[in-house]
C-alpha cells in the first residue's frame, strides 16, 4: 500500500507533491480486496484526464473550488463512471489520474517484493513520527579474558608460574595451593640450579628451560602437566651417576609408554627412535645385557628374541648420564 505520510517520510518527491491528505487515496487490490488498515477520506475520487487537478484541500487551508459538472464529489448518489467511491471527508480527496493510479499499484506491488517485510509493518509508525532518522544501538562483541579457560580457571601458564615462584622462595606451602604433594615434591627436589627462561605452554604443558647451563635430557629443565587451577605432575632433569641406570630409566619410560619421562633422561632423538615401536607386554621379552665401555662413554645392550637394542649413554657422574642415540641390531 501506499501511504502518504510514508511516502513523504522517506523522501518520495513525487508523492509529496500529489498529496497533502493524511489518509491513503490509492490502493492496490490484495487477495481479499481492498487492504485492510488504511482509513480513505468519503466522497468520489473523480479520474481526469490529465493527471491530478491542482484543487487545494480545505484540510489543507485552501480554498475549493466548486465541482465541475458531471464531477460531484460526495453525497449518497452514485459515482460518476470512472470515479470511485471512498468513505471519510471528501474534501480531503484529490483527483488522480488513471495512469498515475497505474504507476502507483505497479510501485507498491514492486515494493512489496523488495523492501523487507519490516519496513513495511512499520510504515504507519512511521507516518506520525518525527523526520530525525532512528539508528539501531550497536552491540560490540564481548571476548573472553585471555587469562582464564571457558570454566573461569587460571590459564596453565598462571598456575605454573606460581608455582615456579613458590619454588623459588622455598615456600612448600604456597606450592601446595597450586600443585599436588607429588608434583611439589618433585620440583622441590631438583638437583640443579633452577631454570632461567619461561619457554611458554604447549597444551596445558609449560616448560621452564636452561640458558647457561648444560643438563642432561631432552627436556633442558622443568616441565609442568596443569590440570585445573593445579600442576598434577612434574618432569625435570634429572641427575643419575651410573650409566646402566640412565639406560632402564628410559626402557621403564618407554614401557609405561610416557615420552615426557623419558626425556628426563633422554636426548629428543634417543626418545623419537625408542618410541617409533610401542612397548608389547605380550610381544617379545626384553633382557638387559648390562654396559660395557666405547669411545666417548657407554654402550647398554638389551637383548630379545631376534636381535638386540643398544643405548648409547654420555656423561660423567658429576654431571649425569643421559642416552643419547639408540642403535638395533638383528641376528
Amino acid at each position: 500500500m501506499i501511504v502518504a505520510r510514508w511516502f513523504l517520510a522517506v523522501g518520495h518527491d513525487a508523492a509529496s507533491t500529489v498529496m497533502t491528505a493524511t489518509s491513503a487515496v490509492a490502493w492496490v487490490p490484495a487477495a481479499g480486496g481492498v487492504l485492510s488498515g488504511v482509513t480513505p477520506p468519503a466522497g468520489c475520487l473523480a479520474v481526469a484526464g490529465r493527471g491530478l487537478a491542482a484543487r487545494p484541500s480545505l484540510a489543507s487551508g485552501g480554498h475549493r473550488r466548486r465541482p465541475r459538472a458531471g464531477r460531484r464529489e460526495g453525497g449518497s448518489g452514485r459515482c460518476k463512471p470512472g470515479s470511485i467511491r471512498v468513505q471519510g471527508d471528501p474534501g480531503s480527496v484529490r483527483r488522480v489520474s488513471a495512469r498515475w493510479l497505474r504507476g502507483a499499484a505497479a510501485t507498491a506491488a514492486t515494493a512489496a517484493f523488495l523492501v523487507p517485510a519490516s519496513p513495511l509493518a512499520a510504515a504507519p509508525a512511521l507516518a506520525h513520527t518525527a523526520q530525525a532518522p532512528v539508528h539501531a544501538p550497536v552491540h560490540a562483541p564481548v571476548h573472553a579474558p585471555a587469562q582464564a579457560s571457558a570454566h573461569g580457571t587460571a590459564a596453565p601458564a598462571a598456575v605454573a608460574k606460581k608455582l615456579f615462584g613458590a619454588w623459588l622462595r622455598a615456600d612448600r606451602h604456597a606450592a601446595s595451593r597450586v600443585a599436588t604433594a607429588g608434583a611439589v615434591s618433585t620440583l622441590f627436589s631438583y638437583p640443579f640450579r633452577a631454570p632461567d627462561e619461561f619457554a611458554g605452554c604447549s597444551g596445558n604443558a609449560c616448560r621452564f628451560v636452561h640458558t647457561s647451563v648444560r643438563v642432561p635430557g631432552g627436556l633442558d629443565g622443568v616441565l609442568m602437566v596443569v590440570s585445573g587451577a593445579k600442576v598434577t605432575k612434574v618432569y625435570e632433569s634429572r641427575h643419575i651417576a651410573k650409566p646402566s641406570a640412565a639406560a632402564k630409566y628410559l626402557f621403564d619410560a618407554w614401557r609405561a609408554g610416557d615420552r615426557n619421562r623419558g626425556l628426563e633422561i633422554a636426548t629428543t632423538t634417543a626418545v623419537k627412535t625408542l618410541f617409533r615401536t610401542k612397548y608389547d607386554p605380550k610381544g617379545v621379552k626384553y633382557f638387559f645385557q648390562g654396559c660395557s665401555s666405547e669411545p666417548k662413554g657407554y654402550s647398554c645392550a638389551y637383548s630379545y628374541e631376534g636381535g638386540g637394542m643398544f643405548m648409547h649413554v654420555r656423561g660423567s657422574k658429576s654431571r649425569g648420564y643421559e642416552v643419547t642415540s639408540i642403535g638395533y641390531i638383528a641376528d
